[in-house]
């Protein structure tokens, strides 16, 4: 079977890399699709390959795309998965299943801080809120995340979800337990804050804003993109 990556830019992408691990017999191939335009991506996944993975910016693009969108990808507007079963394109989100995975290894107490609310922001607050923890949802945008978590009133179960702008974060911190950092740049409003005692998984693999060593859990992006790498591979072959 053959199975690629869209998105641009992608030259840094370890999706290859992770598939060759997983899969070293060789008897699929995985390759990158770097197109600037999804269209273009997207029809060269139509003419010849099984499943592709998509990464930024095409997210929203290829949820909007699919003829038959998952429930998650339908909650959080983005796919980074999409298959070709019995001539239909199926939309997946294995951002959510990485980040379920991580949290359900783990026993805290206290809130889930999620920080940004792009693709994968949605998909982690999902997930834990799925997952049973009460999220907070901070965003530059704060509008942007009151948009979402009304769209999604009900979907939780017992867990809650709250969407604040970046200015109150200090005023939510003494709550939270676990935050999931989905923003590529730090922002001061949480560099400026106590972390101690507190666990960081940070989405970013490229250019992490954060390390370990200073008071707080630390996660880095790779255990995120390990996790849903997993996620993907398995439903790209089942």
């Amino acid at each position: 079977m053959k199975f690629g990556l869209i998105g641009h830019p992608i030259s840094h992408s370890q999706s290859p890399a992770l598939f060759a691990a997983a899969y070293p017999g060789g008897e699929h191939s995985y390759e990158l699709i770097e197109e600037a335009d999804f269209d273009k991506a997207y029809d060269r996944f139509i003419e010849g390959y099984d499943a592709v993975n998509v990464t930024t910016p095409f997210k929203e693009l290829a949820a909007a795309r699919a003829d038959v969108p998952n429930d998650v990808v339908k909650a959080c507007g983005a796919s980074n998965l999409l298959k070709k079963v019995e001539g239909k394109v199926y939309a997946y989100n294995t951002d959510y299943l990485g980040v379920r995975q991580i949290l359900e290894g783990r026993t805290f107490e206290g809130d889930v801080l999620v920080v940004g609310c792009g693709g994968a922001a949605k998909a982690a607050a999902l997930a834990a809120a799925d997952s049973g923890h009460n999220v907070i949802i901070a965003n530059r945008d704060e509008s942007r995340a009151i948009r979402f978590v009304a769209a999604n009133i009900g979907r939780q179960g017992s867990a809650s979800m709250l969407a604040i702008g970046l200015g109150m974060l200090e005023a939510v911190l003494h709550s939270v337990s676990f935050i999931i950092y989905c923003v590529p740049v730090a922002i001061p409003q949480l560099n400026d804050s106590n972390l101690a005692g507190k666990t960081l998984f940070e989405a970013n693999y490229r250019d992490a804003q954060y390390s370990a060593g200073h008071g707080y859990d630390y996660i880095p992006g790779e255990v995120w993109l390990e996790a849903q790498g997993d996620e993907s591979f398995s439903l790209m072959l089942a």
